[in-house]
């Protein structure tokens, strides 16, 4: 059975103020299907709408990039969040790994370099991602010794995508972290 949650279940669930919840999920999401504001009805949120909004929160709130920049990194990172998800198999995935991506990954990504582009002024990133999957002892040397094997993917804007363009400095996103932390406070 799908699981929908209000604005005020949310709001209070992860601690945020509703003003502020709202703002974002207006911010951050489509307009609401079955009205808006003059309909007589509240809107409900799916996991993953919920965890859209609460990542453009945690993008403007912790890491500071504007409402459009967080904007347009949720739309740059909603198309590679959906290809690391797929699962060969074929099968239905649970809720958490839709929205997280396999419990056993963790998942940081650096997002590098804002400049404008076209008439529109739109924002645009350079993403530098990188999975690691759960390190695994090494007996044969000694049990100070791991192994890590981790897949990096380069994503974002051609003119700033080549890894010599990359600045030293970008501001990352701990994804794993983020979404275990949501999944946490909403009981899941």
């Amino acid at each position: 059975m799908i699981r929908f949650y209000s604005a005020r279940e949310l709001a209070h669930t992860l601690s945020i103020p509703l003003n502020r919840w709202k703002r974002w999920a207006r911010e951050f999401l489509p307009p609401d299907p079955l009205g808006g504001l003059q309909s007589g009805y509240a809107r409900q949120y799916s996991l993953e709408e919920a965890f859209t909004v609460y990542l453009g929160g945690y993008l403007v709130s912790q890491l500071g990039f504007s409402i459009p920049e967080s904007r347009a990194i949720l739309l740059d990172l909603k198309e590679f969040l959906r290809k690391s998800l797929q699962n060969g198999s074929g099968t239905e995935m649970e809720p958490q790994e839709l929205v997280c991506g396999r419990p056993s990954e963790r998942t940081e990504i650096a997002i590098f370099g804002a400049h404008q582009s076209g008439p529109s002024q739109i924002p645009r990133f350079a993403y530098h991602a990188r999975l690691c999957q759960p390190r695994r002892g090494l007996p044969q040397v000694g049990p100070s010794h791991w192994q890590v094997q981790y897949e990096e993917r380069l994503m974002g804007t051609p003119a700033i995508r080549a890894k010599e363009a990359f600045p030293i400095l970008g501001k990352v996103l701990q994804l794993s972290e983020v979404c275990t932390w949501f999944m946490t406070l909403l009981g899941r």
